[in-house]
């Protein structure tokens, strides 16, 4: 049994292996030039008696045709863990007014430093 395992795993990451790597979109921008679509919300769990972590994040985002926010990457570190994971978590959740490339909606590549302060 645990060979078949095995053997299913392998096959698996071999097929993983030859799928291309999927491309960030072309257009760049920062997120200033984009509009939210909604809030925005970032919740961080808090032991009594602690301050909540100051400092700035920044994130690569992956904003697909419809505002959705589809990959976040980060690319700078606030110095605080528990800071960093929760801005990338909260910008999954980020909606975008649709980027437009002559017109039409288009996926783009969003950069983002997210601020606690």
């Amino acid at each position: 049994m645990r060979l078949h395992a095995a053997a299913s795993c392998l096959v698996l990451l071999a097929a993983c292996a030859t799928q291309p790597a999927q491309e960030w979109p072309a257009d760049v921008v920062s997120f200033d030039r984009m509009t939210l679509a909604g809030p925005v919300g970032l919740t961080i769990s808090r032991k009594l008696g602690q301050d909540l972590p100051r400092g700035v994040v920044g994130l690569k985002l992956w904003v697909d045709e419809q505002g959705r926010v589809r990959k976040v990457v980060q690319l700078e570190s606030s110095g605080h863990e528990n800071l960093d994971a929760a801005a990338a978590q909260s910008a999954l959740g980020l909606r975008f007014k649709p980027w437009l490339r002559d017109g039409q909606p288009a996926p783009v590549t969003v950069l983002m430093p997210y601020r606690m302060i």
